[in-house]
């Protein structure tokens, strides 16, 4: 079994005794989970399931009041793959944080505790880490409360197309990211951005150039339940999000989310006019792409 000591640093950090101190596995997947009861164990199960068998789990119990905790002790006694930290509430920006320095992987993982991945995920991306990509993703199938598959996002035909059209709106699902881990805890999550971190830390990243890997097949299903961080925060998310585009991009004036009907239908013609002519361009010299 995993056992995680939560004495605190002079820095705030929780420090990791690994079942095998010796052993580095090459992905960390990182997750918060708040009152997440009801869907953490398909999550975990989901991961637990991989065909790819070198990683490690670490969960963040972000002060769950319901059975989270539990759940998450007994999962940890049967898989010493999994390693959580219970605290008091911080929020999910700051939890990931905290994850990220407790991590050991060559790479950290994504998954969010209420979405699943597909058994051959991890294998997809240690097959796409081959040539030390900066960030990893692919596409996630969405899934809406009425269990209809409503979409595959992003809808890409060249990865070229991210750096474009990202100012239109964030067009990645955070749990299908992963990250190169020495980068990833250098930059980690601007914690100014309770909501939207995924779309800070993205587009922050494509400014500095780094280099991204898109593996083009549905790997990661991403539900939207009554509740959700996006339905329940939306005004919140949409007013950081517009935030990070102005950190980054220096307006958010092409963004779509929160403008009027007609204008968001225009901009959409003009996000997938975009889309269009970039598929006629060289291939961007940043980037890898798996078809």
């Amino acid at each position: 079994m995993s056992k995680w000591q939560t004495h605190t640093d002079h820095i705030g950090h929780f420090a990791y005794t690994p079942a095998s101190p010796t052993a580095t596995p090459f992905f960390s997947v990182i997750m918060g989970a708040y009152n997440a009861e009801t869907t953490l164990a398909a999550s975990l199960d989901s991961l637990l399931q991989q065909s790819f068998v070198d990683f490690e789990i670490i969960v963040i119990n972000d002060g769950s009041s319901d059975g989270t905790e539990a759940l998450l002790a007994d999962y940890a006694a049967r898989d010493a793959r999994l390693g959580y930290v219970n605290q008091d509430n911080i929020g999910l920006t700051k939890s990931l944080n905290r994850a990220i320095r407790l991590a050991r992987g060559q790479y950290l993982v994504r998954q969010d505790a209420d979405d699943d991945s597909q058994p051959e995920r991890l294998a997809a991306l240690y097959e796409g880490c081959a040539t030390r990509p900066d960030v990893l993703f692919s596409q996630a199938i969405i899934i809406d409360q009425q269990q209809r598959h409503i979409a595959t996002i992003p809808f890409l035909h060249h990865l070229r197309q991210v750096d474009s059209v990202i100012k239109y709106g964030n067009i990645f699902a955070h749990g299908t990211l992963a990250f190169r881990a020495d980068l990833l805890k250098s930059e980690g999550y601007d914690e100014q951005f309770r909501y939207a971190q995924d779309y800070e830390l993205i587009l922050r990243l494509l400014q500095q150039g780094r280099r991204f890997f898109f593996v083009n097949q549905p790997l990661y299903t991403f539900y939207i339940r009554e509740g959700s961080i996006g339905n329940a925060r939306s005004a919140q998310q949409t007013a950081l999000a517009r935030q990070a585009l102005r950190k980054h991009r220096g307006t958010d004036r092409y963004m779509i989310v929160g403008k009027p009907r007609l204008l968001r239908g225009l901009l959409k013609l003009l996000a997938y006019a975009e889309l269009w002519l970039r598929n006629q361009l060289p291939r961007h010299d940043r980037i890898e792409n798996l078809p």
